[in-house]
């Protein structure tokens, strides 16, 4: 903020043109054009990797911590998952060389299609786009510039864009979805699809506070819970070492459980096996990995995988050893790092999305977010809203039907 001094009074001597209405408005013209080349925003696309040292510092900074949008994250995925189509389609935005914004994008050459890193089967939820924690307040001018840059270039034969589809965009992500409605009000088509929860459970009083507000019935039981695991072993993952024997035990316990229930599961896709693992021992030099598993008569019976920002555990994968489902080893494990959350100053579970029935039954509270999809100005846009919203009623009135069928028919 630029003050102006208010005059003083001088020798009458001087030309009294200085002190004339018409200066004064001269000297704010030239203090105002100072004070916004000073805040000036410019936007700049990275298209090559590997990035400099530098923005992958700045962007751990405008991540705030948050594991799934920072570099070791998304930068994995980007190393596993790109191909011959695509390009990565960094946004940074800078103030006076200070990075104060960033779109981590990528860009399908033959859709023309702009997404964000880290989407498809790696399911990233809490990516979008980043703001300066430490200057909040110049999130719309960031908004604004990203805004203008993506119109100005949307054209563009060799970086332009049809369509930028933002995929797991959290209800309160509010920097994400102004963007959205700031394109849609400069003439883009926008809609959004594939709503969905995350869930997060509020620790912040610790276990025996969780137990408090949990009914007698349901604190008996997690107590019980609780006691059982003096039978077992909890070996948590500290170094490189521990690393290697417990990738191998994660990838068998989740493969033979999802395997169990016809599923292939996540680490049938080689690409998929590879990111995690890149990302994790990245995240694991940050002290951000939180994995652990839990042996029982020598026998692994339960593992998990997550990651950590400085109060909140992010639960991303686990697995299940078939044959002692009796005992719950699943949700033991659960009871487990609830129970531990408060010593390792965690003040909330997230288990990111999916609305998986044990979730509601802990009683975390569901977070809502959505794919953003936004197409340039003209009929393509349209046509191509006119089509997903066509589809989608069309499969709302299906499966509307299919329940006022008899049991017999819907069989058949």
């Amino acid at each position: 903020m630029v003050t102006i001094a208010q005059p003083t009074k001088v020798k009458k001597s001087l030309p009294s043109y200085l002190f004339s209405a018409r200066r004064n408005r001269v000297l704010l013209e030239i203090v105002d054009s100072v004070s916004q080349s000073f805040h000036m925003l410019h936007v700049d696309l990275v298209s090559e990797s590997p990035i400099a040292p530098i923005l992958w510092s700045d962007w751990r900074i405008l991540a705030n911590g948050i594991p799934m949008r920072q570099p070791e994250w998304l930068m994995s995925w980007w190393e596993f998952y790109r191909s011959d189509d695509t390009e990565l389609y960094l946004l940074t935005v800078r103030s006076q060389d200070r990075l104060v914004g960033l779109a981590p994008c990528y860009r399908n050459r033959s859709e023309r299609q702009v997404r964000l890193l880290g989407d498809g089967e790696v399911c990233t939820d809490h990516n979008g786009i980043l703001v300066s924690p430490e200057d909040p307040e110049c999130g719309t001018s960031v908004i604004a510039a990203l805004g203008d840059w993506l119109l100005a270039h949307c054209n563009d034969r060799e970086y332009g864009w049809e369509s930028v589809y933002l995929e797991g965009i959290s209800g309160s992500d509010t920097r994400t979805r102004e963007l959205q409605n700031l394109l849609a009000n400069r003439g883009c088509v926008a809609m959004e699809r594939n709503p969905m929860n995350t869930w997060c459970l509020d620790l912040r009083d610790g276990w025996e506070g969780y137990l408090a507000r949990a009914s007698k019935d349901t604190r008996k039981r997690l107590r019980r819970r609780l006691s059982s695991l003096a039978d077992v072993q909890v070996h948590r993952v500290r170094s490189e070492d521990d690393w290697n024997r417990y990738y191998a035990i994660l990838i068998d316990l989740h493969q033979r459980r999802r395997n169990a229930l016809g599923e292939p599961g996540c680490f049938a896709s080689p690409s998929f096996a590879q990111f995690l693992e890149k990302a994790s021992l990245r995240l694991l030099q940050l002290g951000q990995l939180q994995a652990f598993h839990l042996e029982k008569d020598g026998q692994p019976i339960a593992v998990e995988i997550g990651y950590r920002s400085s109060t909140q555990w992010y639960c991303y994968q686990g697995g299940i050893e078939p044959a002692v489902m009796e005992i719950e080893p699943g949700k033991m494990s659960n009871v487990w790092m609830m129970s531990q959350a408060q010593s390792q100053g965690i003040h909330s579970i997230d288990f990111l999305r999916g609305d998986e029935p044990y979730k509601k039954q802990l009683k975390a509270d569901p977070k809502s977010i959505t794919d953003l999809w936004v197409a340039r100005p003209g009929w393509k846009g349209r046509s191509q809203k006119w089509l997903w919203q066509s589809r989608e009623i069309l499969s709302e009135a299906a499966r509307g039907l299919l329940q006022t069928l008899p049991v017999s028919s819907a069989r058949s």
